[in-house]
């Protein structure tokens, strides 16, 4: 198993649907504080990761969040949006899960929290399975997962007419 720093953006999306999720009012939280801190957490725990798989001790670089506008508060979200965020937190998790304290980590929580959300939110659009690739002991494969991007970022970004939507998505 080999495991690889993911990007600023791919920790900026991931920060951006937490905070989503989690619907902060900003008359009463720094959003933007609440989000370097999440960043920070994310980014280091990959790095941590990292280092323990190549045995390496690279320090962490310094994290801001920049919101990712597509996700961000209220924006329309479609299926193929919540794909993608459900392939970006699966890349984060198996590049992220190499050091033995890793299942007890806020990065893990944060992972699993988008993971369910997401998975709620596809559900509710009935949005459809990949049938060819659905196992009972495995998540649900969402369609279009296989076309999403492993690790994501703002040059690629979302797939705006993604092959795989079903008629009107």
């Amino acid at each position: 198993m080999s495991a690889w720093i993911v990007s600023q953006d791919h920790i900026d999306l991931m920060v951006t649907v937490a905070l989503r999720i989690a619907e902060f009012n900003p008359r009463y939280v720094d959003v933007a504080a609440a989000g370097d801190a999440l960043g920070t957490d994310l980014w280091e725990e990959n790095h941590r990761s990292v280092n323990h798989r190549y045995s390496e001790s690279t320090p962490t670089p310094a994290y801001s969040w920049t919101p990712v506008a597509d996700v961000e508060g209220g924006a329309p979200l479609v299926g193929a949006h919540l794909v993608q965020i459900l392939k970006a937190v699966h890349c984060y998790d198996y590049q992220t899960c190499e050091h033995p304290e890793w299942t007890s980590s806020k990065a893990f929580y944060v992972s699993r929290t988008i993971e369910q959300w997401a998975e709620r939110q596809l559900g509710a659009m009935d949005w459809p399975e990949d049938e060819a690739t659905v196992f009972p002991d495995h998540p649900p494969r969402w369609r279009g997962m296989d076309d999403a991007a492993w690790g994501w970022d703002r040059e690629n970004g979302f797939k705006a007419s993604h092959p795989a939507s079903p008629a009107g998505e």
